[in-house]
């Protein structure tokens, strides 16, 4: 959703992730295609479905999760993600923290440390509908090199166990 939203503004936007083999994934590249998202870095798994999740939006805009199916980018590693691309960024964002498991902890923090070190700045959300209990370790390193972290309230008191906005400050 950032990637189409922000080529819609008008920005040159490069897409790293997985993506099934089946027809969720060849419709969601050919829709980022035509936004003019740059997809190329997208990797096409064999034998594996695309990530989808189903979320209902209450008339007050409120989100719920209604179904979600794990698929190719929890597989998504620091690997994917190649320096030259890193390079050619002025911005890195990663989407989705704590859904990426072959991506969170170690690979996050090496591809936020590389993007700091090229001098870009970077920003990263999270979504944990899988996980229960603490799970800040998933992200903390990579938090050294974020410059904008975009958590909802939801997912901080998920992640690291805070409720009161001040102390989530």
């Amino acid at each position: 959703n950032a990637s189409m939203d922000l080529a819609v503004l008008g920005e040159e936007v490069r897409l790293v992730g997985r993506v099934g083999d089946d027809f969720i994934g060849a419709h969601l590249l050919d829709e980022l295609n035509k936004k003019g998202v740059d997809t190329e870095h997208v990797i096409r798994v064999p034998g594996e479905n695309t990530t989808v999740s189903v979320q209902m939006i209450s008339s007050r805009g409120a989100r719920t999760l209604a179904a979600k199916r794990w698929g190719a980018n929890e597989t998504l590693e620091a690997g994917d993600v190649p320096d030259e691309l890193i390079e050619w960024a002025d911005h890195v964002h990663i989407v989705a923290a704590m859904c990426l498991s072959g991506f969170d902890g170690a690979g996050s923090a090496r591809v936020f440390a590389r993007a700091h070190e090229l001098g870009k700045t970077t920003s990263m959300d999270l979504n944990n509908p899988r996980f229960d209990g603490e799970c800040f370790h998933l992200f903390r390193d990579a938090l050294k090199n974020c410059d904008v972290f975009l958590p909802s309230s939801y997912e901080v008191e998920r992640a690291v166990g805070l409720t009161d906005m001040h102390d989530i400050r």
